[in-house]
């Protein structure tokens, strides 16, 4: 198995989502969200986007699974449908060892995060800084001293909101 990298936005106290779904909406961030996870493979590989069932319930029936993407939930129900494209399993690990053509990215929900930051085999973090407190009730950990910023993109305003995206290494 490879690496895998992580893919969060959050607010500035690590909040990153209230009342079971996202505490903001930027179309630019779920654009960039989708380009990254999807990739644009010309042999056809096809990325693993590892979630947890909460972070499954969030998505709207219409757009599950994720398109063009091979979607991995991770719950300990072992009889949740998760429909005849995805993949059920049953622990951070588990996901990881999913037969992948492509990359593999965890994206939520807070414990899959915290579990992927502790991972040896997680490289990368792409982290959307949302500026503010949205009171969010789920949270994630701050990267530890594991990790470093390789690069910042410029600060965007939207829907008034400003977030910028970084990309963490593992030092």
């Amino acid at each position: 198995m490879s690496g895998f990298a992580v893919v969060v936005a959050a607010d500035a106290a690590w909040g990153i989502g209230k009342d079971g779904d996202l505490a903001w909406n930027l179309p630019g961030d779920m654009a960039w969200f989708r380009k990254v996870t999807t990739g644009a493979d010309p042999q056809g590989a096809r990325n693993n986007v590892v979630m947890g069932r909460k972070t499954w319930d969030t998505i709207p029936d219409r757009f599950r699974p994720l398109a063009r993407r091979h979607n991995v939930i991770v719950s300990r129900n072992r009889a949740l449908d998760v429909g005849d494209e995805s993949t059920l399993v049953h622990s951070l690990q588990e996901a990881l060892e999913v037969p992948c053509s492509g990359e593999r990215f965890v994206i939520g929900g807070g414990m899959l995060y915290a579990e992927a930051l502790e991972h040896p085999d997680c490289e990368v973090l792409y982290i959307t800084h949302v500026d503010g407190d949205f009171d969010c009730d789920t949270r994630m950990p701050a990267p530890g001293p594991g990790f470093v910023v390789a690069h910042e993109e410029e600060p965007v305003s939207e829907s008034g909101i400003t977030y910028r995206i970084t990309t963490w290494r593992r030092r």
